[in-house]
């Protein structure tokens, strides 16, 4: 038996900002049917406009005739109140990304 995959989901990429979004992008998205892509950016993604505005620019810089899926997620922080949550999944996130607390310099 023989599997093959054609177009797998690769998921944890980091596509930066722009200039880099688009010079990472089409790679990505020629290997990849989709990704979840990183929200540690600066600013972070933690609110609902900074996931639409990031996914365009990711979607923007897809080639023409591609078929890919950005899977956006957002930073979850400290102190993130949970009804937050709603609004970031109706602006397109699929998961929350945790990072270890002594990023933000708590014990």
């Amino acid at each position: 038996m023989q599997i093959t995959i054609l177009k797998p989901l690769d998921m944890h990429v980091h596509l930066r900002q722009d200039p880099m979004v688009s010079r990472i992008v089409p790679y990505t998205a020629c290997d990849f049917s989709r990704a979840v892509i990183m929200p540690n950016i600066r600013p972070a993604i933690q609110l609902p406009y900074q996931v639409i505005a990031y996914r365009q620019m990711i979607v923007a810089a897809v080639p023409e005739g591609t078929d890919f899926e950005p899977l956006m997620t957002f930073e979850i922080r400290p102190g993130l109140n949970p009804e937050a949550i709603k609004p970031l999944q109706e602006a397109g996130v699929v998961a929350g990304i945790h990072h270890p607390r002594a990023r933000y310099g708590e014990p």
